[in-house]
């Protein structure tokens, strides 16, 4: 049994249905086509945005990114200059205490031994025969040298 008588009868028929699956399928690949063209469309149109943003003179992002890594360079080229100036007022305040501290003994030890001449001076008694005005004064004339 061929199918050719059928289908020369029925062709309309075939015809019809044939229209009825392929005109649909057509609508929607068309429709998908236009969507596809419409996001490639927008999605060129961000690409484009983005560049702009990036590549913008001033304020583009690439600049923006410059202008941040000179600032940082002069920022921490900054802050190297003060730690220097910290350690020198460091090194400074090292110094000075340290004479302090040096001043400080001298005095207490010609404290000391002024304290030891005095009492050595208060506990020492005239010489024989001396009045006491006369044993101060020979203790002055020892003293003065």
């Amino acid at each position: 049994m061929t199918f050719l008588p059928l289908i020369l009868r029925n062709w309309g028929l075939i015809a019809v249905i044939a229209a009825a699956f392929a005109i649909p399928f057509a609508v929607t690949a068309s429709f998908k086509a236009g969507q596809e063209a419409r996001a490639r469309r927008v999605a060129e149109g961000q690409v484009q945005a983005l560049n702009e943003t990036i590549n913008a003179p001033v304020t583009g992002l690439r600049d923006r990114l410059s202008a941040c890594t000179v600032d940082l360079g002069n920022a921490t080229a900054a802050i190297g200059r003060q730690n220097e100036a910290v350690d020198a007022l460091k090194a400074e305040a090292d110094a000075r205490d340290a004479r302090a501290r040096e001043a400080v003994s001298a005095a207490q030890n010609r404290a000391r031994t002024a304290e030891r001449r005095v009492q050595a001076l208060l506990q020492s008694s005239p010489n024989e025969g001396e009045t006491p005005c006369v044993a101060a004064e020979r203790v002055i004339r020892e003293q003065l040298g």
